[in-house]
């Protein structure tokens, strides 16, 4: 690797596509993690947000662009995190708590009278069903 897209321990600069529609830019490594490979990506710091490590399942991942490092910082710089809220900024319990809440749709009411009036409303002729 070339000393702009590259440093001596295997990671490169780059922006990683992956599922999702998602894009980030920073150094990444191949990584052995949870028993399996992994393509690690360390996002620099910017001036509006701290720098955080993304792990993505191999399966997961779309394209992988090699840039320099300003050209990485850059990208990084225009990241938007929208799971921020899973990063260190915020605990894990808050994050729990912030996480939407999905509810199950009411249920029809119905009543003793209704199935009545179905069961009256049948007419026995002869054929199944």
């Amino acid at each position: 690797m070339t000393e702009e897209t590259g440093t001596n321990n295997g990671a490169i600069w780059a922006v990683v596509e992956v599922m999702g529609h998602r894009s980030y830019a920073g150094q990444v490594t191949e990584v052995a993690r949870f028993g399996s490979t992994m393509i690690q990506v360390v996002v620099p710091e910017t001036t509006t947000r701290e720098g955080f490590v993304k792990l993505f399942a191999s399966s997961a991942l779309y394209a992988i662009t090699p840039v320099t490092e300003a050209q990485a910082r850059e990208f990084a710089g225009s990241i938007i995190q929208t799971d921020q809220v899973y990063g260190t900024t915020l605990g894990y319990k808050t994050a729990v708590r912030m996480a939407p809440r999905f509810e199950l749709p009411m249920m029809l009411e119905c009543s003793a009278e209704d199935d009545e009036d179905d069961d009256n409303a049948e007419v026995d002729d002869g054929v199944p069903f």
